[in-house]
């Protein structure tokens, strides 16, 4: 599980001193609570849709798009349409 108090997704990481890198997979119309971390994130999105607020502002990741999330920034997260979301952080 890639975030059990706050999201549903799911898949194989690799946890370093200061990285997380993980394949994951967001089941469609699942949603990642409102949560942040120390670290940055970047999500690539393989496949599905995902809908995003990262501190407020809105963000749709489709394949091929890469979306940023700072340090500390408070965000969220859906899997929206008809398949599951698989991204690579």
């Amino acid at each position: 599980m890639g975030g059990p108090a706050y999201s549903p997704v799911f898949g194989g990481c690799v946890e370093g001193d200061r990285m997380i890198v993980a394949v994951m997979r967001a089941p469609a119309g699942k949603n990642a609570d409102t949560h942040n971390h120390p670290n940055e994130q970047w999500i690539y999105v393989l496949e599905g849709r995902s809908e995003m607020v990262i501190e407020g502002q809105k963000c749709v990741g489709t394949p091929g798009m890469v979306i940023y999330i700072p340090a500390k920034a408070v965000h969220e997260a859906r899997s929206t349409g008809d398949v599951d979301l698989v991204f690579f952080t």
